[in-house]
């Protein structure tokens, strides 16, 4: 039996797979991208993401051990993008999954999110874990969820909030 969670604000669950997927669902024409900062324990920084410089895709095979599956565009009805992950390193200490929408960020103009029932899906082998993107300000980054190391135990956390570019670059590692 598969289960279904929807965390509100402030909630957090275990993950219980090492081997999960975390999926960028959103509807309507618009480009947004699943972006993906880590951190390790020693506090060096990544970033998986195949807009935002310096990021890359990934390796399911190399640490980080997780894949971005690429740009899915924006077009009419559901899209997605995903973030395989096939293990979580002990070296990893936190991961902030984010939705950017660059041409927006670039332009220095918002929007609102929250008319494109933006939301993350952490997929453990059928067992899903929503986040949804419920916040009425505007702004053109949107910090969705943190997914915490302790212990070797993984939280995943609905941290949803607007950044402004300021706060981006100094609340996230690695931006």
């Amino acid at each position: 039996m598969s289960d279904f969670i929807i965390l509100a604000k402030g909630q957090n669950r275990q993950i219980h797979h090492q081997h999960f997927k975390i999926s960028l669902k959103w509807q309507g024409k618009i480009d947004f991208d699943l972006v993906a900062f880590y951190k390790t324990k020693e506090h060096a920084a990544g970033i998986f993401s195949q807009n935002y410089a310096g990021g890359q895709l990934g390796n399911l095979h190399q640490f980080p051990y997780m894949q971005l599956s690429g740009d899915e565009g924006g077009r009419d009805g559901d899209n997605e993008e995903i973030i395989e992950v096939s293990r979580v390193d002990d070296r990893i200490e936190e991961m902030n999954i984010l939705c950017l929408n660059y041409s927006n960020l670039s332009q220095n103009q918002k929007i609102s999110f929250e008319k494109y029932n933006i939301r993350i899906e952490i997929n453990q082998n059928g067992s899903i874990i929503s986040v949804p993107l419920q916040d009425h300000q505007f702004g053109s980054i949107a910090l969705i969820s943190k997914i915490k190391n302790q212990n070797g135990n993984l939280w995943v956390e609905n941290d949803v909030k607007i950044l402004e570019k300021e706060e981006f670059y100094a609340q996230i590692p690695g931006a």
